[in-house]
């Protein structure tokens, strides 16, 4: 059995299992979900295109089942494309994760690796590889 979370266009939707699905905006450019890897940390993964339509949908699932852990994966392998409102939202969850004291990284994929070069902004960011080397980093 799912428990249903309706907010405005987006619903989220938690099995026995403890994996939850976002579907961002109404023109479904982006998936999100989440995953605990264990009791203290969370694997968010995101799916599609971040563009300046859905950038704080980004934001607002990788922080909403923060309460309790302390890392967060932030998995950005599967987008195709990742706009500038991306390293807003970034910078947004690098905050977040600061005031919280919660530990994070990114794996960012292909498109936002290339943002982010061209921005300069890779430095800013824990970068990862692969999720492997995350948990492994982290020791999880």
């Amino acid at each position: 059995m799912s428990v249903i979370d309706q907010n405005a266009s987006r619903f989220a939707a938690r099995t026995k299992s403890g994996v939850i699905s976002l579907f961002s905006s109404a023109d479904d450019t982006a998936r999100f979900t989440a995953h605990w890897h264990r009791p203290s940390a969370i694997l968010v993964r995101a799916a599609g295109e971040i563009d300046a339509v859905n950038a704080r949908h980004l934001v607002e699932y990788a922080t909403r089942y923060l309460d309790g852990h302390r890392t967060l994966v932030l998995d950005l392998q599967g987008l195709q494309f990742f706009g500038t409102d991306g390293l807003v939202a970034l910078d947004q969850i690098r905050r977040h994760c600061a005031v919280q004291g919660i530990e994070w990284s990114v794996v960012p994929g292909r498109a936002v690796t290339k943002l982010l070069d061209i921005s300069g902004d890779s430095s800013t960011f824990p970068l990862s590889d692969s999720i492997p080397e995350v948990w492994r980093k982290l020791a999880l």
